[in-house]
């Protein structure tokens, strides 16, 4: 073939490469705390990485089941104690409580994203109903009737999908584990129910094994995988809903809480050391597995973890994927000089596969002060290159380059201005928790000044 051909091929490949949107990374939400004796916060990790995960939200008390909503952009979460239903940006920023009555023991997102079901109760041993509450907030609606449903791993207890009838309506349906009497200790089932506020006919999906509990029903070909209890002595295992109606274990004792990803092709699930029978929801380490049975891989192996999910981030090629915000305040007092200088603003850097840091942009530096009769405003743009590694901690290096100047304001003169020219400030090193909203604060160290530099990570 030509030169000329593999050079129009080159270009060609080059423009699909280019228009074609980047892969979303995958990633791990989940409830997590580093001792039995701490508080559960919500924090995300990527795959394959055991460990390093990234705090994303505590609230006094235990974060608990955190659902991603279908487009990704938010978060939702209950207080585990309280049923308080909270809703925040996937970055965490921007929380909010949704205001429900009911105490929510479990949660999931409407297949488009307005709304978020949840199974609830104003004792958690008790008997639950299914209530809805707008994610803009509410005090919640009770669903089908207010029939109840009775089951021990209410937690992380169902999913809700969607489907296309014969006759071309799309319903939606939730898919849960729980005993169809309501009553305490009888035998749990795999249900299903058309949503509703009215009564609805329940279909039993599996009432084989002992106690079987949150079903996970994966999107490509609607196959469950569950939790079951086969002897409903504490004997959990992960086990597969077969077409024909046999199931296929999936996981060792002992395992709860299996969540598909989005195409069906991993699952994750939490593995103990002994049955956690008669909790919430199982707590221990997080595992993940492809769907034909390889690749098993630990994704936590130190800490608690609970109620694991899925979701992708943006595909966004990792940009802005962290920032830096800046806010610091610095007060000069001399003979005759009172000088105070603001620096605050925000810059954005990535973290490669390697784990090397890079970014860069500008923050501000405003200045406020009296010079004898005269005022003083001024300041100016600071430009900051990051670099640096990520390992256990966020180790970022700030080369900074200040460029200010000063207008003197003075009575019976016009005003006059001053350039400090450009300022090269030496290498900073900063040790950052992996964490949204970890702040580092050091004090100002020099003659005749006083006040504080402060550093805000922020997963973006």
């Amino acid at each position: 073939m030509s030169r000329r051909y593999w050079i129009a091929l080159a270009w060609v490949l080059a423009a699909l490469a280019i228009s074609m949107p980047a892969r979303a990374a995958e990633r791990l939400i989940y409830s997590y705390k580093n001792n039995a004796a701490g508080n559960f916060a919500i924090y995300t990790k990527s795959l394959d990485t055991p460990d390093h995960g990234q705090e994303l939200i505590t609230i006094s008390g235990d974060a608990w089941m955190p659902r991603v909503s279908p487009d990704g952009t938010k978060v939702a979460y209950l207080g585990k104690a309280s049923g308080a239903i909270y809703v925040a940006d996937i970055n965490g920023r921007n929380r909010r409580a949704l205001g429900n009555r009911v105490p929510a023991r479990s949660i999931a997102w409407s297949s488009d994203g307005t709304k978020i079901y949840y199974w609830g109760s104003a004792n958690a041993s008790s008997a639950h109903a299914f209530y809805r509450v707008p994610a803009s907030g509410g005090t919640g609606t009770v669903m089908f009737g207010g029939r109840t449903y009775w089951c021990w791993f209410y937690d992380g207890g169902f999913d809700v999908f969607q489907v296309r009838l014969a006759s071309g309506r799309l319903q939606e349906y939730i898919l849960f584990g729980a005993s169809q009497t309501g009553t305490r200790g009888s035998k749990c089932n795999l249900l299903r129910l058309p949503v509703s506020d009215t009564a609805q006919p329940l279909t039993n999906m599996f009432s084989g094994l002992g106690d079987n509990y949150t079903p996970s029903r994966g999107p490509s070909n609607g196959r469950i995988i569950f939790q079951a209890d086969h002897d409903r002595a504490g004997s959990h295992r992960i086990y597969r809903l077969n077409a024909n109606g046999t199931t296929t274990a999936l996981s060792d004792l002992y395992a709860g809480s299996p969540r598909w990803n989005a195409t069906q092709t991993r699952y994750v699930y939490v593995k103990a050391a002994s049955s956690t029978f008669g909790a919430r929801a199982y707590q221990g380490a997080l595992w993940t597995r492809n769907a034909d049975g390889t690749s098993h891989q630990a994704q936590t192996t130190i800490g608690v973890a609970a109620c694991p999910s899925f979701y992708n981030e943006a595909a966004s090629g990792g940009q802005g994927a962290y920032s830096i915000q800046y806010n610091h305040r610095v007060t000069f007092n001399h003979t005759g000089l009172t000088q105070t200088d603001t620096t605050t603003g925000s810059v954005p850097f990535n973290v490669a596969a390697n784990g090397r840091i890079s970014g860069a942009g500008n923050v501000t530096t405003t200045t406020t002060g009296t010079a004898g009769p005269c005022t003083v405003r001024g300041g100016g743009p600071v430009a900051v290159t990051l670099g640096g590694t990520r390992g256990s901690q966020m180790n970022v290096t700030l080369n900074e380059i200040w460029r200010l100047s000063l207008t003197y304001y003075c009575p019976d003169q016009p005003p006059r201005t001053v350039s400090l020219g450009t300022q090269t400030q030496p290498t900073r090193a900063l040790s950052f928790p992996i964490r949204n909203g970890a702040t580092i604060t050091q004090p100002f160290i020099g003659a005749g000044g006083s006040g504080t530099y402060s550093w805000t990570l922020y997963i973006n």
